[in-house]
């Protein structure tokens, strides 16, 4: 367990933490952690989650890559696709 300065204790929020930040192309690639609070009360870490992010048309877009260990492979990809559709 974790404390502060002043002896309190140090809690995590539940949420999502960028852990990594990866320039590519026209965006960044960023690697996103989940954090949840199991049923014991404990705190547990899901991923690294992979995500895209870029502008377009003055607006902020974000591709969803999942849980991967070659995220620009799979990014090309899923370009490719949005490209054809």
């Amino acid at each position: 367990m974790e404390r502060t300065a002043d002896g309190a204790e140090k809690h995590q929020a539940e949420g999502s933490e960028v852990v990594k930040y990866l320039p590519h192309e026209d965006g960044t690639l960023q690697a996103e952690v989940r954090t949840y609070t199991r049923r014991d009360g404990g705190l547990s870490e899901r991923g690294p989650y992979w995500y895209f992010c870029f502008h377009e048309g003055g607006k902020q877009k974000k591709i969803y890559l999942g849980k991967t260990n070659d995220p620009e492979t799979l990014l090309a990809k899923k370009r490719a696709e949005r490209s054809t559709s």
